[in-house]
């Protein structure tokens, strides 16, 4: 794909790899990760089978300013939730 192209890398070399869930946070505006490639990345990960969870907070930039709280709450329980079911 172009992304891959761009990252100079096929995904599907590190996808394979991936076997804990993963959580992804994108900004529609963010001009530091065009949110395109987290689109891709996403889907490359469904695509694989694997546990991904996708949040994009709309109008924001990289640093997820006004959603921060939120932000904070989703990566506390994801954290919560699979380090938990991990260690056990």
């Amino acid at each position: 794909s172009r992304i891959e192209e761009k990252l100079g890398t096929d995904l599907q070399t590190f996808l394979k790899d991936i076997n804990d869930p993963v959580l992804i946070f994108q900004g529609d505006k963010d001009k530091d990760v065009p949110k395109a490639w987290s689109d891709h990345l996403a889907q490359k990960l469904k695509d694989a089978g694997r546990d991904v969870t996708y949040i994009e907070y709309p109008y924001e930039g990289h640093e997820f300013a006004t959603q921060w709280p939120d932000f904070m709450q989703k990566t506390t329980e994801f954290f919560t939730k699979n380090l938990r079911t991990i260690s056990e």
